[in-house]
């Protein structure tokens, strides 16, 4: 399936390719650091706004060493993965469980 233009995958593309960057990293054991510039920050935003809305997928994540690696920058140890409840796989009968401090689908 394409994209749509508000999609999560569609907003990482464009800004990606205009060179926006955050950075993502632990800061102490309780906290993770979100940094960017206003661009960065507001990439951010959006995209929490577009994973809200998007009708297709309840999870969405991208990382430094992996998919959306080019919006973050060489300072980042983190990746962020976006959640959005209710899950469509709990309504299936499974539901999520926490694995080695990832979210796994069972």
């Amino acid at each position: 399936m394409k994209p749509t233009p508000t999609s999560p995958d569609a907003l990482c593309g464009r800004n990606a390719k205009s060179g926006v960057q955050i950075t993502c990293r632990l800061m102490d054991r309780k906290s993770v650091l979100l940094e960017g510039t206003r661009e960065g920050l507001r990439f951010l935003g959006e995209l929490l706004i577009a994973q809200a809305d998007v009708a297709q997928d309840c999870g969405f994540q991208i990382e430094p060493g992996g998919p959306g690696a080019r919006l973050f920058s060489p300072d980042s140890d983190r990746g962020i993965y976006i959640h959005r409840v209710p899950c469509d796989h709990e309504r299936d009968g499974r539901r999520l469980a926490r694995r080695e401090g990832a979210r796994q689908y069972r």
